[in-house]
């Protein structure tokens, strides 16, 4: 998984508009079973450059179900900006599950 998670930050990194500041990553694998889901909250100047980080993030190719969870107006240093969280899975990640043989079979 470290090359992959180097991928992801390195496009983050690249991919990032003007005017939008990442505060946070969380990742989130509570099911085997299920993708390994990460969150990238932040805060931009506005929507546009939130839509754009999304469209962005959806062009990586390790990260699948991209998905806005919420935007909120916030006061930052006595300037209104626009906290977003955006969710997106790890393409791959979740384990498949083993088939039950029968006996007999």
């Amino acid at each position: 998984y470290t090359a992959r998670w180097d991928r992801i930050l390195a496009h983050v990194a690249k991919q990032t508009p003007p005017h939008t500041w990442l505060s946070s990553i969380r990742c989130v694998a509570s099911d085997p079973e299920k993708p390994i889901n990460v969150m990238f909250v932040g805060v931009a100047d506005g929507q546009p450059p939130i839509g754009e980080f999304m469209l962005r993030l959806q062009n990586a190719a390790d990260l699948e179900s991209v998905q806005l969870k919420y935007t909120q107006e916030k006061l930052v240093n006595m300037q209104k900006g626009t906290e977003f969280e955006i969710d997106a899975n790890i393409a791959g990640s979740a384990e498949k599950k083993a088939e039950v043989k029968k006996e007999g079979q």
